[in-house]
């Protein structure tokens, strides 16, 4: 049967591992990585249509990937990607595919033909290693030379970044959303501080980073842990109408829902204020957190209020006092008792 032609191995999951030459790029979507593409399997006649998440899809690069057999409605028998791993190729024909696929600011195909007739399988090895030595080519030029290095190094990290975090469940599309926002450190934040991705990275959550966090071996009394949680928290207070929110209250719920000790939460809260993340402020009968960029808002309103109602041509009202009281006693988040 085909389909035994095309797997090595089958595990009780019902995951199958396959292994092949990215053919083509039918479909693929830069935010999040979602990619269809064509894989040829070596001992099958005609490829086999993949879908899943890769960062950058490359034609001429060599894939291992773990995934399933599905019968789409419309595009018939396809193989589910779950996870997958890059071998670059080794091959004078696979390397010079791999170039001419675009993947590399600054080589097309004719380049890619030059190159590897030039370098020949050592082409890649060169590119890591002693990419200068592109120069030997008649009219290649410094300008494609900064091109293609800076163009290979992002290559190289998010395949680095990817490979690092995919055991742990991050999708190619968070990859490359991590990588897009560090750049070349991507990697070593991770590592270091996996929590900062939710305090950095629109639309990475504190849960999502805790998770990966506790499977890279940080504990659950991690300060950075308690960092990340408490400005989770306040966000997730201000998304609900709050523009700030006292600190007893915020370190009580830091308590609950964290399980962490009260002074370290508090002890959070004075961290997440020097590294300029929050604002504390003494607001008279309590403290009040803002993040940071809420206090400015909140500021810059009442200071061009003043002056507009200080300035000779302004409009003035007769009871400004109380006609902004009314307004908001007007508003939702005023109605539920909401700072």
């Amino acid at each position: 049967m085909e389909q035994a032609e095309l797997h090595t191995s089958a595990n009780p999951d019902g995951l199958e591992e396959f292994s092949g030459t990215l053919e083509r790029v039918v479909f693929h979507n830069e935010e999040n990585g979602w990619t269809v593409f064509r894989l040829r399997v070596e001992g099958r006649e005609d490829p086999v249509a993949v879908v899943g998440s890769l960062a950058s899809p490359q034609v001429g690069v060599r894939l291992r990937i773990r995934g399933r057999w599905i019968s789409h409605p419309k595009f018939g028998r396809q193989i589910q990607m779950e996870s997958w791993a890059e071998e670059l190729p080794a091959t004078e024909e696979g390397i010079r595919l791999f170039l001419a696929s675009g993947c590399i600011k600054g080589i097309g195909p004719k380049w890619a033909d030059r190159i590897v007739a030039h370098f020949g399988a050592s082409t890649l090895d060169v590119m890591d290693n002693e990419p200068d030595r592109m120069l030997e080519l008649p009219r290649f030029g410094k300008k494609r030379l900064e091109a293609m290095k800076a163009s290979w190094a992002e290559h190289q990290g998010i395949r680095e970044l990817m490979i690092f975090l995919q055991p742990y469940g991050v999708t190619a599309g968070l990859s490359v959303r991590i990588f897009r926002h560090y750049g070349a450190k991507a990697l070593d934040v991770v590592r270091e501080n996996p929590y900062r991705l939710a305090m950095d990275i629109h639309g990475i959550g504190f849960t999502t980073a805790d998770a990966l966090a506790r499977k890279l071996g940080f504990e659950e009394s991690s300060p950075l842990r308690a960092q990340a949680g408490v400005l989770y928290m306040l966000m997730r207070l201000t998304d609900d109408g709050h523009v700030y929110f006292p600190r007893t209250q915020l370190v009580e719920e830091a308590v609950d829902k964290l399980s962490i000790p009260a002074d370290m939460a508090d002890e959070a809260i004075t961290d997440l204020e020097l590294e300029e993340r929050v604002i504390v402020e003494d607001l008279g009968d309590h403290v009040g957190v803002y993040l940071t960029r809420h206090h400015i808002y909140e500021s810059k309103i009442a200071f061009y209020l003043h002056r507009l109602l200080r300035s000779p041509k302004a409009v003035h009202f007769a009871e400004p006092k109380k006609l902004v009281k009314s307004v908001l006693e007007k508003m939702p988040m005023h109605q539920n008792g909401k700072n």
